[in-house]
């Protein structure tokens, strides 16, 4: 899979996919840094960071920004949105149908719209801010 998208299969990068591309996951770079580590302690968090800035750039997975504190990588690729829950840090897929955007505001001249990603952020119902 890696060689389909441009990006050489060093074991460093198969040690980082095995834990994304398998199955669908949201998992931020700590998280991942440590579970390859469980596995082979001779990945760098900056390898970790690399690839995984490697990865995005050649579509294996996406970047999703829940806020300044915190970067997920989702596996799944394809159109979809998300629930973020700040209290138990999950990232949950939401169905791209289950989503109904029905107009968007008006784009600067000369450009198009390429992609919308929503996060709805979650908080306990009755909560205050």
């Amino acid at each position: 899979m890696l060689r389909e998208r441009g990006v050489s299969p060093t074991a460093q990068r198969i040690a980082i996919a095995l834990e994304l591309l398998p199955k669908p996951t949201h998992l931020s770079a700590e998280e991942i840094t440590r579970r390859v580590a469980l596995r082979d302690d001779n990945v760098s968090r900056a390898t970790v960071y690399n690839t995984l800035r490697c990865f995005v750039e050649n579509g294996l997975i996406r970047q999703v920004n829940v806020g300044a504190e915190r970067v997920f990588y989702d596996s799944n690729t394809g159109p979809h949105h998300h629930f973020y829950d700040p209290e138990n840090g999950e990232l949950t897929d939401i169905d791209s149908t289950d989503v109904s955007i029905l107009t968007l505001p008006k784009l600067p001249e000369g450009r198009e719209a390429e992609s919308v990603d929503l996060v709805i952020r979650l908080k306990p119902t009755g909560a205050t801010r």
